[in-house]
């Protein structure tokens, strides 16, 4: 599977080639520290929601590496509104536990926000294409927007890498310059 992570808050965020935004099913399930097993809980999920398979959710073999050994696995990636119907349903089944509720719903909050700034900068690079005058054009005007957005410097650096690439301009790592306390956060998302 080729994927490029757009964010790495709270749950990774994927986003495959045809600009589709994936969540991991396995990061989900730990990220809500579910008890169940994932393969029956996944399961149990993606039936409540009535999901349907190549259109909501992908499966696929993995080796994951166990105990002295490798361990085979069937692994689920999901659509962004899939995983944000999960949150909806795990955090208000009869027997689920304070803790998952509560990080069910600051999930799901999480996934509307990603969901949301995507939109701006996908709406921005649409825009900046035709009238921002070539790239450097295009970049000013998308860093102009995520500063109105209030990201964090590094993250609004992270992102104008990420699109320079996408034109062939490769900068350096050191052009994200991510603050080291960050490394040390809750893992929440930074606002200025």
């Amino acid at each position: 599977m080729n994927y490029k992570i757009i964010e790495n808050g709270l749950i990774p965020v994927m986003e495959n080639r045809d600009g589709e935004q994936l969540v991991d099913g396995r990061k989900l399930h730990e990220f809500l520290k579910i008890r169940k097993d994932f393969s029956d809980w996944i399961k149990s999920q993606l039936k409540a929601t009535d999901s349907v398979e190549d259109v909501d959710f992908t499966r696929f073999p993995f080796k994951r590496e166990g105990q002295n050994t490798w361990v085979n696995t069937i692994e689920y990636t999901l659509t962004l509104d899939t995983a944000k119907e999960i949150c909806m349903v795990a955090g208000t089944a009869p027997n689920t536990n304070g803790e998952t509720k509560k990080l069910s719903k600051q999930a799901r909050r999480y996934f509307i926000d990603v969901e949301k700034r995507h939109k701006k900068f996908v709406k921005v690079l649409s825009k900046g294409n035709s009238k921002a005058g070539g790239l450097n054009g295009l970049l000013k005007t998308l860093n102009s927007v995520m500063k109105d957005e209030k990201l964090a410097p590094w993250k609004r650096a992270e992102i104008i890498k990420n699109v320079a690439e996408n034109y062939g301009l490769i900068l350096p790592d050191e052009f994200v310059n991510k603050p080291v306390f960050i490394q040390f956060a809750l893992n929440l998302p930074i606002y200025e």
